[in-house]
């Protein structure tokens, strides 16, 4: 039964190269910089967040996932620049993905900006489809030499923000590059579109409330949209939920170790599809660290966005 888990995740996902291909993230309101450039520099610090996401426990083959971003602002404070590394495995599939960022931030007065970026990568993807067990001795179809690829990814993206209020939208994707050929032919890198939004509040003198959603536009494949739901006590802890939209619900926690660290982690599990019949469900754990650039500059309480 194991090896034919193992097939059958394959087998999905070579069907939906045309579909969503890029990693889906819980915490995507703190690794904001995977989906947008235009991020990037927005935090008046050296931001360092790293992701593991350890997707459908007990599903042999299931996705896991891990993210490095770096980004800060630069001695012209309207410039930004970063870097990203996501390496994401799905059965006897792998890809490794090396970004570059830079953004440029308009002020618009009263504490807000709009930023513009571009991203700049490369995507190594590898298959070992030849280590796989097959039910029939001898099936053709795993009869097939290890291959790494290597392909180009561009995208950009807008950033609009304040203390309290970001929006943005970008796409990923853009130059769609060729990932191999299917039976029904030639694979693409499909354009991937992303929209943000965030906003927090007061509830009363310890508590606040921040919700956030993400709305992910690929062709070939439904729209999906994220929303999330998070309470903050004492601007020390957080704890909500989220729904995302054909696929599961879960739970998120967190604590601000100091203002300028966050530790979080999330559950989640399928509700949609028969997926949570074969699984313990999906953690995810991500820490994000804001190293101060200037000595006379503290950071008394924790940044949001």
């Amino acid at each position: 039964m194991k090896h034919f888990l193992i097939i059958f995740v394959a087998t999905i996902f070579t069907h939906t190269l045309l579909g969503q291909q890029e990693a889906a993230f819980t915490h995507y309101m703190h690794n904001t910089q995977a989906v947008n450039p235009g991020y990037v520099g927005t935090r008046e610090a050296l931001t360092v967040t790293a992701l593991y996401r350890r997707q459908w426990v007990g599903f042999e083959g299931a996705p896991e996932t891990q993210t490095v971003t770096i980004h800060t602002p630069l001695k012209n404070e309207n410039l930004g620049v970063g870097f990203s590394l996501i390496n994401d495995k799905i059965g006897p599939l792998q890809t490794q993905t090396v970004t570059a960022d830079i953004a440029y931030k308009l002020r618009f007065g009263n504490g807000r900006y709009l930023s513009l970026g571009i991203k700049g990568g490369v995507d190594f993807r590898r298959n070992t489809v030849n280590r796989l067990f097959a039910n029939d001795e001898g099936d053709a179809s795993l009869a097939v030499d290890p291959r790494t690829s290597t392909f180009g990814n561009v995208g950009t993206g807008a950033y609009y923000y304040s203390d309290k209020f970001y929006v943005g939208a970008s796409v990923t994707g853009l130059l769609r590059s060729n990932l191999g050929k299917l039976e029904s032919g030639l694979a693409k890198q499909e354009i991937h579109g992303y929209f943000i939004t965030g906003t927090y509040f007061d509830i009363s003198e310890s508590i606040e409330f921040k919700p956030t959603a993400l709305v992910r536009v690929v062709p070939n494949a439904p729209i999906q949209v994220e929303m999330t739901a998070t309470f903050i006590l004492n601007e020390k802890f957080t704890a909500g939920g989220f729904y995302r939209g054909g696929d599961g619900a879960g739970l998120l926690a967190g604590v601000y170790v100091q203002p300028n660290m966050y530790l979080g982690y999330s559950y989640d599990y399928s509700i949609s599809n028969i997926t949570g019949e074969s699984n313990q469900g999906t953690h995810e754990v991500i820490v994000t660290y804001d190293f101060v650039l200037k000595h006379n500059n503290i950071i008394r309480s924790p940044r949001y966005f």
